[in-house]
C-alpha cells in the first residue's frame, strides 16, 4: 500500500518534471487569450478552426483573421490593445503550424492547463527580490517550527501515558487492578519495569522491587485514575494531558523574538537610576533622613534597623549611611 501511494504521487508529479520553457510560453499565451477574449477561448476557436484542422486550413484562417484584427482595420480599438491582439494571433498561428508545439498544446487543450505551474514558472515570471525571499523563508521556517512543536506535544503525550502506566503497574501490579488509598511508588526513568514482580502469582498486592533501587527514578503517587509526580519540596504535580505544552503560534520563533525585543526596549533602565527609578543620591538621602528621624524618636537601636532596611531599597544592598550628629 505504501509503495502504491509513492507510485501514485510520482505519477501525479511527473508532468511537473516534464514542463519546459515552451510549456511556460503556452501557459502565458492561454492566460492572456482567455483574459482578452473570454474564459474558454482556445487557439482553435480564436482562428475559427476545429482541432483537426490541416496546415492549409490554418494558413487560410490566419489570413482571414489577420485582416479582421489588423490595427488599421480597427480604429475604434485602442492602438496598444489592437497591436497586442494582432501579435497574439501570429504567435498562435506559429504554435499550431509547428507539429511539436501543437502536440504540446493539444495535450493541455484536452487535459486542461494546470492551476499550479511549478515554482520555476512563477519565479521566472515574477523574480522576487531579496526582501520577498527572506520574508517567505521566515514564514516558512515559522510554520516548520509550529509543526515541530506539534510533534513534540505528541511525543510528550506518549511519554506521559507511559509514565502513568508504569506508575499504575508499580502500585497495582501487572494486572492493573485498582486498589484503595494513595500509593507512593518509585518509577524508573528508563521505563524498565522488569525489576518489579508481584508478591504472589495470584495476589493483587502491591509489587515489590527485586534488587537495589535504580539510580534515576521518579517518586509518584497513584490514587484511582489520578497520577502525581512528587517533588523534593513535597509538592504534587498532576500528570495528565494538560502537562504537555500545547503548540501555539505565540511560541514559534517570530513572535518569541518580537516579544524579546519589545521587552528589552521597554525594560531598559535609565543610566544612573535604580530599578525603581530612584537615583542613588536620592536613595542615600532617604536613608539618612529616616535614620535622623528615628534617632530623635525611638533611640539608637531602632535607628540602625531602619537605616538597614533603607540601605536595601531598590532591590539590591546599599552601603549603610550613618546619620550625622
Amino acid at each position: 500500500m505504501k509503495w502504491l501511494s509513492v507510485l501514485l504521487a510520482f505519477t501525479l508529479f511527473l508532468p511537473l518534471l516534464a514542463w519546459d520553457q515552451q510549456d511556460y510560453e503556452i501557459f502565458d499565451l492561454v492566460s492572456a487569450l482567455e483574459s482578452a477574449e473570454g474564459k474558454g477561448t482556445t487557439f482553435y476557436t480564436f482562428l475559427n478552426l476545429t482541432k483537426g484542422a490541416s496546415l492549409k486550413d490554418i494558413n487560410t484562417a490566419y489570413k482571414k483573421r489577420s485582416l479582421q484584427l489588423h490595427p488599421d482595420k480597427n480604429p475604434d480599438v485602442p492602438h496598444q490593445k489592437a497591436q497586442e491582439r494582432f501579435a497574439r494571433l501570429g504567435v498562435i498561428k506559429d504554435i499550431l503550424k509547428d507539429s511539436e508545439k501543437r502536440k504540446r498544446y493539444d495535450y493541455f487543450h484536452d487535459a486542461g492547463v494546470p492551476t499550479w505551474r511549478g515554482t520555476g514558472y512563477y519565479y521566472s515570471r515574477f523574480r522576487p527580490g531579496l526582501g520577498s525571499v527572506l520574508l517567505f523563508l521566515a514564514f516558512l521556517t515559522n510554520g516548520i517550527h509550529y509543526l515541530i512543536l506539534h510533534l513534540n506535544r505528541m511525543q510528550d503525550l506518549k511519554r506521559i501515558d507511559r509514565f502513568r502506566q508504569s506508575a499504575r503497574m508499580v502500585a497495582w501490579g501487572p494486572r492493573l487492578k485498582p486498589q484503595e488509598g494513595r500509593k507512593i511508588v518509585k518509577v524508573p526513568l528508563g521505563g524498565n519495569m522488569r525489576s518489579f514482580e508481584d508478591s504472589d502469582e495470584d495476589s493483587d498486592a502491591t509489587p515489590r522491587r527485586r534488587g537495589p533501587p535504580p539510580a534515576n527514578y521518579l517518586r509518584m503517587a497513584v490514587e484511582g485514575s489520578s497520577v502525581w509526580i512528587l517533588t523534593d519540596d513535597g509538592d504534587s504535580i498532576v500528570l495528565d494531558e494538560t502537562s504537555a505544552s500545547s503548540p501555539s503560534w505565540r511560541r514559534t520563533w517570530i513572535p518569541s523574538l518580537f516579544r524579546v525585543l519589545v521587552g528589552k526596549l521597554f525594560t531598559k533602565k535609565v543610566e544612573g537610576e535604580t530599578e525603581d527609578g530612584v537615583s542613588e543620591e536620592e536613595e542615600e538621602g532617604v536613608a539618612l533622613k529616616l535614620g535622623e528621624e528615628v534617632e530623635g524618636e525611638e533611640g539608637e537601636g531602632e535607628k540602625k534597623k531602619v537605616i538597614g532596611v533603607a540601605g536595601r531599597a531598590g532591590g539590591r544592598r546599599r552601603k549603610v549611611v550613618k546619620p550625622r550628629k
